[in-house]
């Protein structure tokens, strides 16, 4: 998440984080909370549907964060700033759909700016 926070805050987009960041928070609230015993195979149907829920907002957020990085880099004012954000990304770790959307933009953003000494 750090890394989307460092693209957004660099677009202004400080909002956009917060959002997401209260979504994630949200997301595990209904699991912790959980009043039933999860070993026990009596209450594997509510287990199975707290599970589900969990897994649907994982992905509603993992969208979200997909298109905050997507705004949040065409929100960029200057080549100068898609360039730091190149090399502030070039050392993050992150995983899944995530890192493939990253990776895909900053490509973009090193193609757009390959004239203007981006690397």
């Amino acid at each position: 998440m750090h890394g989307v926070r460092a693209v957004a805050l660099c677009a202004g987009d400080t909002a956009g984080i917060d959002r997401v960041v209260h979504r994630v928070v949200a997301m595990y609230e209904p699991i912790e909370s959980i009043a039933f015993n999860v070993f026990d195979y009596g209450n594997s149907h509510e287990w199975k549907m707290a599970k589900a829920q969990f897994y649907a907002d994982n992905e509603d957020i993992k969208a979200a964060t997909r298109e905050l990085i997507d705004t949040s880099f065409r929100k960029l004012r200057s080549a100068e700033g898609a360039c730091e954000l190149l090399q502030s990304f070039k050392s993050i770790k992150s995983k899944g759909a995530i890192q493939k959307q990253v990776g895909q933009v900053l490509e973009t953003v090193s193609r757009d700016h390959a004239d203007k000494g981006c690397s």
